[in-house]
């Protein structure tokens, strides 16, 4: 990398560790590993990377929100998540956290190190995976990409009615309405209940029959219902 850029890299899982520090100093990269947030924090105020790369494990709500602080504390270091899954909901997520770029660990090295340089410079990389995954995505159908289920709670969300009275009129839990909407709130790509309220509104989401919810148990999801 020319002018020796300087290359954060963060994560718990020291092998990812590792290999991102074999392949951007392999490359002429100055690299400074962070195993936690702290860490990350201390090394932002000692160091000033050109760029941040976080390892994003499946789970990665405490990760997705390390990003966001660093986005505060210091929009100009652009931040990359590293991640496993290039599925849409995954990526905008990420995004959505403040990563400037989003790359996938089998990425291979060249990929790797195009993305630094690229986000050291002020362009925000995709993975070539990660951005195919979105623009497919975005040619499916409204609704396509969410269960039964999730369409569900968004069809009577979209028309005002709280959780308590979501659960009763499907005859579920207020617990499992919560976590449907966490989900589809991911899937489609919003914050909150008024973004998902426009979302079905602007996609025109059918309206479900209720008199046959018991039947749209989403058997065949093998997730909460």
């Amino acid at each position: 990398m020319p002018d020796a850029v300087r290359v954060l890299v963060a994560g718990e899982d020291d092998l990812t560790r590792a290999r991102l520090r074999r392949v951007l100093e392999e490359d002429g990269a100055v690299v400074t590993e962070a195993e936690s947030e702290a860490g990350l924090l201390i090394a932002l105020g000692g160091t000033r990377p050109d760029v941040v790369v976080l390892h994003l494990p499946q789970r990665a709500a405490r990760e997705l929100a390390t990003a966001r602080l660093v986005h505060v504390r210091c929009p100009e270091v652009p931040v990359l998540a590293y991640a496993s899954s290039p599925d849409r909901a995954t990526v905008l997520a990420a995004i959505d956290a403040g990563a400037r770029g989003y790359l996938l660990t089998d990425d291979n090295p060249a990929q790797i190190v195009a993305a630094v340089r690229a986000a050291a410079e002020g362009a925000s990389p995709l993975s070539p995976r990660a951005a195919t995954a979105l623009v497919t995505d975005r040619a499916k159908p409204p609704g396509e990409h969410l269960t039964r289920r999730e369409r569900d709670v968004l069809a009577l969300l979209a028309e005002g009615l709280p959780n308590k009275e979501i659960a009763r009129r499907l005859d579920i839990s207020e617990r499992t309405v919560k976590a449907h909407l966490t989900s589809a709130f991911r899937r489609i790509g919003v914050r909150g209940r008024t973004q998902a309220a426009l979302w079905v509104r602007d996609h025109g989401l059918p309206v479900i029959d209720l008199r046959n919810h018991q039947r749209e148990h989403n058997l065949d999801e093998g997730r909460i219902t």
